[in-house]
This record gives structure tokens, C-alpha cells and sequence, in this order.
């Protein structure tokens, strides 16, 4: 056999008892036969006729006493056999012995490793000293059914032993590595720094032990599992391995935990509250941190994290809010907007418009638009509009990026309530320059507003009418 099996081996201690009458032996009637309902030419002994092979001990079949019998713990079938001479000998001393066996083997089963063997020898009657011998045939008839349901009974008392405690086999051999608890495993031993001959294969075999966990951590109760306490060990080693790797690595990693916790409450839950082993601020602060200088596909896979995370109150309260000081991600995201790739601009869009903290254009074009670029464009210029930025540097660092959105693309426009706003504000600023307490700096910003406004958001021609009213 090729799968594993757990063995429930149990020998009874007895001697075998002929009875006297040779009609009882030599006679079957329909009582002594069991017939398949649904196939009546499938019929067999109701008392199973061991042999010294193993065989299946069919539904219904009777147990005699002396057998060698086995459970498969995955099909749940029993299989009988006689005992060997050796088994016998033992069973001779009327002695009740219980043993837990692992890593034993049989001839039947020598490609098996790791086993687990419960092994019990009882007595025939179990401590009664009345025989079969001893009684007429109708007793003696009624004391063996009493045996056999005795005999069944401590199988079954055997079985629910064994299965305490037991574990279902994975979903396959855990050498091969396209399981989810092997592959966790094999992360958890994985050395990066090895520098042995089996360097190569180290490192294979973890990158499939990656592809396994892609594979399988998109259901639920896995990512639960890989964002618990109890397997936090392989998920710091992931983030740990990542943050010092490559691309290629940081891709695949990143990629596993945003797949762990996309539309899972529960293992976003573990994050925020620190079962995971991770501080989820410490932690997110590194992945936006990562945004500016990384390719286009590590920079999606990390916004795929925060994207998940945004599902948590919490985290939206913590990095994605105006208010001063929780509002890093949300500067985050709009400073590094123009530096990331395309596919994660889009995610970066998506996760602005989904956490809904400005109003909606009634702008029949913008409410159809489904440019990244053009979302974003919006989500600035509403933030700009309804005063939502609380400090001058962040007001001016949000007012710059949307300069550099519209460079980038000059078929994007700005709304007409942006229009306005900005054409109030830069009559304001204009006011300000009149004031003595006026920083360069503010001047300066003040006067790439003015050419802003004309020179990306209106008319260039229109500049030097506004610098010719100013003079």
C-alpha cells in the first residue's frame, strides 16, 4: 500500500474450542450468509474465514476471536488476518498490554513510514470463567454472540482511542511539498545565507513551498492560519526574507499575505491586534515606505496589502484619515502617485475611491471616468476644494502632485468647482503678498500657483494678463 495507514492491531487471548457437533460445522443456512441488497449474487460467511493474508473484513461480517485486525484511519475498513506464532505465544500469557508505536512497519505495509501502531492482547472471555464447553448449544450459541459484541466493542473502544488525537493526513505527502503545513514548514526552515553544495535545492524547494502556499492561503481558514499566533513564526520570516530580497521574492511574499487577507476579516483581525507577532504599524509603514524605488508589480502586490487592510476600521483610522497624524498612508499614496507603475496606480485609485473621504463630482464625465489618473486628479482636487489638508506643507505637497498628474497627462481636466476654488485662491494669496509676514517660501509657492493655474489647469495666455494686472 502507498498510503499510511494507522493500525488498530488487536489479539485476543483464547483457545479455540471445537465444538462436538458436526452438524453445527458442516451446515450453512441463510443465517450464517450476508447478501448485498443491491447485488443479491454478492454474498459471504457472516463469520469472517481468516487466512494468514491480510483480508477486508466486509459490513456485517462476524470477528472471530484470535485475529490480527488493522483499521485504515482514512477509509475507516478493518482488515483481519491470523496471528503469527510469536502473537500466540503472547497471547498464551493472558495478559493485557497496551503499546503506542511509531515509525513500525509490516510486511504488508514495509513502504509506510512513520506509523502509528496501537497493539492490545485480551482475553477470550474477558474475565469470565464460564466456557462454551460447559454449555448446551443454545448457550453456547448465545455466550459467542455475547463475545463477538464484546470482541466488536473493544475495536471500536480501540478506534476512538487511536483516532484521539489523531491527525488527517494532509493533502499529500508532505515530502513533496505541495502541501500548506509542509510548505509552511519548509519556510520556517529555509536558510537564505546557506552556502552548502544543497544550496540549489534549498532553494528550490523553497520557492515551490512558496508556489504551494499561493496556491492554497486564499481560503479562509488558511490565511487565518498563516496570520495566527501559532504560525506567526513563518509570516515574520516571510516579511523578513522579503524586505531583504529581490523583486522576484518580494512579488511572491507580498503577493501571499495580500491573498491571506483579501476578503478575510478575520486574518485582517489578526494583523491589527498583534496575534499575528507583527506590528501592523511597524509594518505598513515599511511597505509604503518601499513604493517609491520599487517595479510596478512589487508596488501593486504591496498595495494589495493595503488594500486588504483598509477592511479594518482601525487601519483606516490609523493611516488613512486628514487627521494629523493619521493621515501617513493617505500622504503616501498621493506623493508616490506619480512614481508607481500602471497596474499599481490603478490599485492605489481604487483604494481611494473605496474609503469615500471626499465628495463626488456631479461632472457627468468624471462620474463615468475609469482612468487611474483621472480618480486620483479628482480625489486631490475635491481634498483641495473642501479644505480637508490641515497643515501649509501637506496643502502644498497635495497641490504639486496634482501639477505633476496633469503634466503627465495633459488630456486629463479639472473639475469646475476646482476651477473656482483656485481662482479664489490665488486672489487670496495675491492679498498676502501686500503683508510684511510673509515667508519667501510662501511667496514662492504662491507665485507657481498663479502659473499653474493658467499654464496646466486654464490658458497659458491667460498668465500674462495676471502678471500684467499684478504689475
Amino acid at each position: 500500500m502507498n498510503k499510511k495507514l494507522i493500525l488498530v492491531a488487536i489479539s485476543y487471548l483464547f483457545t479455540l474450542i471445537h465444538s462436538s457437533s458436526t452438524n453445527n460445522r458442516g451446515n450453512k443456512n441463510h443465517q450464517d450468509i450476508i447478501c448485498d441488497p443491491s447485488n443479491l449474487d454478492n454474498c459471504y460467511p457472516r463469520i469472517f474465514e481468516p487466512t494468514s493474508e491480510w483480508q477486508l473484513i466486509k459490513p456485517g461480517q462476524d470477528i472471530p476471536p484470535g485475529l490480527h485486525v488493522r483499521l485504515n484511519m482514512e477509509t475507516l475498513e478493518k482488515e483481519a488476518k491470523l496471528m503469527e506464532r510469536e502473537e500466540e505465544e503472547e497471547n498464551r500469557k493472558g495478559e493485557v498490554e497496551q503499546q503506542h508505536k511509531f515509525g513500525q512497519e509490516d510486511n504488508h505495509n514495509a513502504g509506510d513510514v512513520n506509523n502509528k501502531v496501537v497493539e492490545l492482547i485480551v482475553g477470550e472471555n474477558n474475565g469470565d470463567d464460564e466456557s462454551p464447553k460447559n454449555q448446551n448449544s443454545n448457550e453456547a450459541g448465545e455466550t459467542a454472540k455475547e463475545q463477538t459484541k464484546s470482541r466488536n466493542e473493544q475495536i471500536q473502544q480501540q478506534i476512538l482511542k487511536a483516532k484521539t488525537g489523531y491527525k488527517p493526513k494532509s493533502r499529500v505527502n508532505a515530502e513533496d511539498l505541495t502541501n500548506f503545513d509542509s510548505a509552511l514548514n519548509e519556510v520556517e526552515q529555509y536558510d537564505a545565507h546557506l552556502q552548502t553544495q544543497t544550496e540549489n535545492n534549498n532553494k528550490e524547494r523553497f520557492e515551490l513551498a512558496l508556489d504551494t502556499i499561493q496556491d492554497y492561503v486564499h481560503d479562509i481558514e488558511l490565511g487565518v492560519k498563516l496570520t495566527s499566533s501559532k504560525d506567526s513564526t513563518v509570516l515574520r520570516k516571510l516579511i523578513d526574507l522579503a524586505e531583504s530580497g529581490d523583486g522576484e521574492l518580494k512579488s511572491k511574499v507580498y503577493n501571499i499575505i495580500a491573498s491571506s487577507l483579501r476578503n478575510n476579516p478575520e486574518a485582517v483581525q489578526n494583523i491589527i491586534d498583534g496575534r499575528s507577532g507583527i506590528d501592523y504599524t511597524a509594518f505598513t509603514k515599511s511597505l509604503l515606505g518601499q513604493l517609491e524605488l520599487a517595479s510596478d508589480l512589487v508596488q501593486k502586490r504591496i498595495l494589495g496589502i493595503v488594500q486588504a487592510l483598509t477592511q479594518n476600521v482601525q487601519f483606516v483610522e490609523s493611516f488613512f484619515t486628514f487627521a494629523q497624524g493619521h493621515n501617513y498612508g493617505l500622504n503616501t499614496l498621493v506623493e508616490n502617485f506619480t512614481k508607481l507603475g500602471p497596474q499599481a496606480k490603478t490599485r492605489a485609485a481604487n483604494i481611494l475611491q473605496d474609503l469615500d473621504l471626499v465628495g463626488k463630482s456631479n461632472d457627468r464625465r468624471s462620474l463615468e471616468d475609469d482612468d487611474p489618473s483621472s480618480n486620483v486628479s479628482n480625489f486631490i482636487q475635491h481634498a483641495l476644494v473642501e479644505n480637508k489638508v490641515s497643515t501649509q506643507s501637506e496643502f502644498e505637497k497635495y497641490f504639486d502632485n496634482l501639477v505633476t498628474i496633469h503634466q503627465q497627462d495633459e488630456t486629463l481636466k479639472p473639475t469646475r468647482e476646482f476651477l473656482n476654488w483656485l481662482a479664489r485662491e490665488v486672489e487670496v494669496r495675491k492679498e498676502k503678498k501686500k503683508r510684511d509676514d510673509v515667508s519667501l517660501e510662501e511667496l514662492k509657492f504662491d507665485e507657481e500657483m498663479l502659473h499653474a493655474r493658467h499654464e496646466v489647469f486654464g490658458n497659458p495666455m491667460g498668465l500674462r494678463k495676471a502678471i500684467a494686472d499684478e504689475l
